[in-house]
């Protein structure tokens, strides 16, 4: 039972994109004919106004181009907000293998719960966080795996090592699987 680590990073986007779809009709007619008549030379009479158009409703559920623009943009912010405390949190954290990793996904839950309280993303939307166990239970599992899975169940050396991390987490026998599943599941908190 493994899961592409690719998978695990894209989540957040994947979660806006599937709530957000785009589904305005655009309105093309055909394009005008060039004419090669000669323009007269009386001023022609004013052609009458033309109605401004109305704007299309969007079926419910459906997002605005500008709006899906619009979180896009959000969620890359928070998405550099998170990456950025991971660094950090790798940097400052103390302990063995199993410390380090612990404290990073709490500070890169902490990372997300800020960012998206200081700017929530479009819809009040909330994307998934690790749910991470209690310390003693954390280390119970996690000194269970071998040094180098320890090692890249660090989000930071996850992305600062990916030539060497991807291939271990990717490739865990399956008891070793259900334990980085155990330690690094994610949670969607319910809506409010």
């Amino acid at each position: 039972m493994s899961h592409p680590e690719g998978m695990r990073r894209a989540l957040p986007l994947l979660l806006v994109l599937a709530a957000c779809t785009v589904d305005e009709p655009v309105a093309q007619g055909p394009a005008p004919e060039p004419t090669n008549e000669a323009e007269p030379s009386a001023p022609a009479e004013p052609a009458p106004a033309t109605p401004a158009p109305v704007p299309t409703k969007l079926p419910p559920g459906t997002t605005d181009v500008n709006d899906l623009s619009a979180a896009l943009q959000r969620l890359s912010r928070l998405m550099h907000d998170v990456r950025d405390a991971v660094e950090k949190a790798g940097q400052a954290a103390e302990g063995d293998e199993c410390a380090k990793a612990r404290f990073i996904f709490l500070a890169s839950n902490d990372a997300m719960r800020a960012s998206l309280e200081a700017e929530p993303l479009p819809g009040d939307r909330t994307p998934p966080t690790w749910d991470v166990p209690d310390a003693p239970r954390f280390a119970e599992l996690c000194h269970q795996l071998p040094p180098e899975v320890q090692h890249c169940l660090r989000l930071d050396a996850r992305g600062q090592e990916r030539e060497r991390c991807q291939p271990i987490m990717r490739d865990l026998p399956e008891a070793q699987q259900a334990l980085v599943d155990e330690l690094s599941k994610s949670f969607t908190p319910p809506a409010q």
